[in-house]
């Protein structure tokens, strides 16, 4: 079986063009956004999460990805091995499946994190 999932981003519909897109997802966003709560509150998967965004503080995609990998369940308990040491933890309990337990791909965490970027820059010029 081949199971595909098609999901509508609402997010998207803020862009006009995929060349708006590409060229948002190239520029670093502003981070200090996630500092703030009521931005937060606005972000795709993160917007119960601004207390873990507080303790990690991510300043990259695949910090974000972190953020959004460390909400699942499973993962939850990895935080502040996480915070002491992301790189050990990225590569060695973050992605992998331990058990039953669900495992969340890197490369959708890095997808979402995408998403969020371009809805940091849409909050940075006041669309959102």
């Amino acid at each position: 079986y081949i199971k595909i999932d098609f999901l509508h981003l609402y997010i998207l519909d803020s862009f006009s063009s995929k060349d708006e897109i590409r060229r948002l997802m190239s520029i670093e966003p502003d981070w200090s956004i996630l500092l703030h709560r009521e931005n937060v509150e606005k972000l795709f998967q993160l917007h119960n999460h601004y207390d873990l965004l507080q303790q990690v503080r991510p300043t990259s995609v695949q910090e974000l990805a972190d953020c959004i990998t460390l909400i699942r369940p499973a993962k939850r308990h990895l935080v502040s091995q996480y915070i002491r040491n992301r790189e050990q933890v990225r590569d060695t309990h973050l992605y992998q499946q331990s058990g039953d337990a669900y495992a969340f791909k890197r490369s959708h965490a890095i997808s979402y994190a995408l998403t969020i970027v371009l809805q940091l820059h849409l909050i940075a010029a006041g669309k959102i």
